[in-house]
């Protein structure tokens, strides 16, 4: 995990559950965090737990589920403005707009080339 030390994430789902777990993992880990959910007294309690660990993180209250992609981008650009690059993404909403409820999304048939 050493080898993390230093890059920046960006968690979606990080105020409870996996999400919160992650963004905690990688703080542990030496990783700056971008926090981003719904629920800002949940990312809050994320935050709080992460200065403790002695990181730091970026508190992003966002609803990435609906189908206003500028609520995504203003997020995003936040992120970006004051955190810079982003070296690790952990898409753990759990919506996938446009495809809706993550737990309905088909996997993909075959391989896939990230472009």
């Amino acid at each position: 995990m050493t080898a993390l030390h230093g890059s920046t994430a960006l968690v979606t789902g990080a105020g409870r559950g996996i999400g919160r777990a992650v963004a905690l993992g990688l703080a542990n880990a030496g990783v700056t965090v971008a926090l981003v959910a719904r629920s800002l007294d949940q990312l809050t309690q994320t935050a709080e737990e992460i200065t403790l660990l002695g990181e730091k993180s970026l508190v992003v209250p966002a609803d990435l589920g609906g189908d206003d992609p500028a609520r995504l981008r203003s997020a995003i650009e936040r992120v970006l403005g004051e955190l810079g690059a982003v070296d690790i993404l952990v898409n753990n909403a759990a919506v996938v707009a446009p495809l809706g409820p993550s737990a309905r999304v088909a996997p993909p048939s075959g391989p896939r080339r990230c472009r």
